[in-house]
């Protein structure tokens, strides 16, 4: 069973979406009292901290390699962690600064009372796929299997489980086990530990060269998705603004660099053992489409699908206000960008 109190990354994925408000309008003025800071960083050494290593963190690699974030006069330590569950607990333990994960974690923070704040988006990317090993080739046919999750309330988590009641085959008709995500699903898939799982586009292609069929894209379920977003206590937002504006800064221009050159973005995430060069370009240009550098929130609808999946699959009670979760004055006033 899924443990009770779990802070669900892949809601905060789906989450994301939740910001249609800003990405459609703005959001209220409530979250918007105080201005972006301007000048120079409060604090000029931070760390930031990343779920796991992954393709579509490109644009953090980028800050950090080619000295974005020393030109804003931050020194950035770079953690990544295994899924945004600890990542969470690591930015409510202060241990890090700022975070880049799926909102959906946030959301489950602030539910139990935490005063954390996603404040930049811009990852709206639905770049996960169902995989499953011959000659399972439909959802309906991954009945009595094991499916395969990161960990238990992350996104691949709530895929899953989306995904099996949307196919109306109940959790309990299959078995559901946390295999940490990265290269340990991969190995627990051809070691026949688990027969369906949930990957991103890099893993998806791999795991397709080895034999096993992708039966599902994600991209079909939700044309637009909240699979990351930066987010820091309030405090941090309130006490060091001209610092985390410094921080957007730096990964504005490796969102920017990220589409603009995709082969810089490949050799970033083969460097970051995010994959191998046979898979880097083509997965960095089938996730950048939706990499937007304005920071803005997936549509209504999807965001609207992605609350109804995560109340559905029990993560969350009820649908946060936008003021409870967002501090998108960086969102609505773009100024601090020129």
């Amino acid at each position: 069973m899924r443990p009770v109190n779990r802070l669900a990354c892949a809601l905060a994925l789906l989450s994301l979406t939740l910001l249609p408000a800003v990405a459609c309008g703005g959001a209220s003025s409530s979250t918007t009292t105080t201005g972006a800071g301007r000048g120079k960083p409060e604090k000029s050494s931070i760390t930031v901290g990343l779920p796991v290593a992954a393709e579509t963190l490109a644009p953090v690699y980028i800050a950090v390699d080619k000295g974005y974030f020393k030109q804003q006069g931050l020194t950035v330590n770079l953690v990544t962690f295994h899924g945004g569950s600890e990542l969470v607990k690591a930015v409510l333990g202060g241990s890090v600064d700022i975070g880049v994960t799926g909102p959906g974690d946030v959301f489950e923070a602030v539910q139990q009372g935490q005063a954390m704040r996603v404040f930049y988006g811009g990852f709206d990317t639905p770049d996960y796929y169902i995989i499953a090993k011959p000659p399972i080739d439909s959802i309906a046919a991954t009945r009595g299997k094991t499916w395969g999750i990161s960990a238990f309330g992350s996104t691949t988590d709530v895929l899953a489980r989306y995904v099996l009641k949307r196919n109306g085959i109940p959790a309990s008709d299959v078995s559901i086990t946390q295999t940490g995500g990265g290269a340990s699903t991969m190995a627990a898939l051809q070691a026949d530990r688990i027969q369906v799982t949930v990957l991103q586009l890099s893993q998806a292609l791999q795991a397709k060269d080895l034999g096993y069929n992708i039966i599902l894209p994600v991209s079909s379920l939700f044309p637009t998705f909240p699979l990351h977003a930066a987010f820091a206590m309030q405090d941090f937002l309130s006490r060091y603004p001209n610092t985390t504006t410094a921080f957007l800064r730096a990964l504005v221009k490796g969102m920017e660099e990220t589409k603009s050159s995709p082969e810089t973005a490949a050799a970033e995430i083969v460097k970051y053992h995010v994959t191998t060069q046979k898979y880097a370009l083509t997965t960095i240009k089938g996730t950048i489409k939706q990499l937007y550098p304005d920071g803005r929130l997936p549509d209504a609808k999807s965001m609207n699908a992605y609350w109804q999946m995560g109340i559905a699959n029990g993560i969350f009670k009820r649908r946060l206000p936008d003021s409870e979760w967002l501090d998108a004055k960086w969102i609505n006033d773009q100024s601090w960008r020129r």
